[in-house]
């Protein structure tokens, strides 16, 4: 080790002596131990907190939160978007600053509103990352300290997130944590979709109506058991608990399976 770098002795120029050869040196996140360079402890505890990457037009308003230890110094962190279509890297941003006394660092983009750069602590283009299917990771050196993946995944696609992928957030929505933070590694149940836009402060939003959608025979015979499912039933600020079912005879059922079958002992049209 020579200092922060990895300097090797070999016979360089090939007259039977050792040289020490030039030093190189170890990256930002590394320190040199027994003649190799090591990835440094990660300093704290840092999360993408909230993320907007579909903005009604342009998408001028996106930004990215993340929240973790006042004061912690973010060089050598930087966050990564994961193109789930083909799994490469892009548009890498490499954090400049301490996140705050409040405990939040944002980053927004150069043509969003006043009130998002009022409170942005880094400005970049690079802070609109793509719809889903997609994945943030926030690394220092080759270590993923935290990681977003949201969207619908095909088996032939790149999922670089926590557990199952969290939902792919509607136009002017915004996918955050709950206001305390939790982080389970479970990017499905960590964050969900908020009308409400909060950087830098806790998220906070409306609970919007689920969107039902259900398919079902368009008849049968009396006493025959007939079969509908509501798979395709959505919920555009978090995932669906469960299931209810009125069949029109005053019969009801309810649970978290999507399908569900109910027989009608007398003829008739029932909604």
């Amino acid at each position: 080790c020579a200092g922060a770098g990895v300097q090797t002795c070999a016979d360089y120029n090939n007259d039977g002596c050792l040289q020490w050869g030039t030093m190189a040196p170890c990256g930002e996140t590394e320190t040199c131990v027994d003649g190799s360079c090591q990835t440094l402890t990660v300093p704290g505890q840092v999360l993408i907190n909230e993320v907007l990457y579909d903005d009604s037009g342009a998408d001028d308003n996106a930004f990215v939160e993340l929240w973790g230890e006042a004061g912690l110094d973010l060089s050598g962190f930087v966050l990564v978007g994961i193109n789930g279509s083909n799994g490469q890297d892009y548009q890498a941003i490499s954090f400049e600053g301490s996140i705050g006394q409040d405990g939040y660092f944002v980053v927004a983009t150069p043509n969003a509103a006043p009130e998002i750069l009022a409170v942005a602590d880094m400005v970049t283009a690079d802070a609109d990352y793509q719809n889903g299917p997609d994945s943030l990771q926030l690394r220092w050196g080759q270590v993923v300290v935290d990681a977003l993946g949201y969207g619908s995944f095909d088996v032939d696609e790149t999922f670089a997130g926590e557990g199952m992928p969290a939902t792919d957030a509607t136009e002017a929505f915004a996918l955050g944590r709950s206001a305390s933070h939790e982080d389970s590694d479970m990017n499905s149940t960590d964050f969900v979709a908020f009308d409400t836009w909060t950087p830098g402060a806790a998220n906070v939003g409306s609970n919007l109506q689920p969107l039902a959608a259900l398919e079902c025979p368009t008849g049968a015979m009396g006493g025959e058991e007939l079969t509908v499912n509501g798979a395709q039933s959505s919920d555009p600020d978090d995932s669906i608990a469960g299931y209810a079912f009125a069949w029109g005879d005053g019969f009801q059922s309810s649970g978290p399976a999507a399908v569900a079958a109910h027989a009608y002992a007398t003829a008739g049209t029932y909604t």
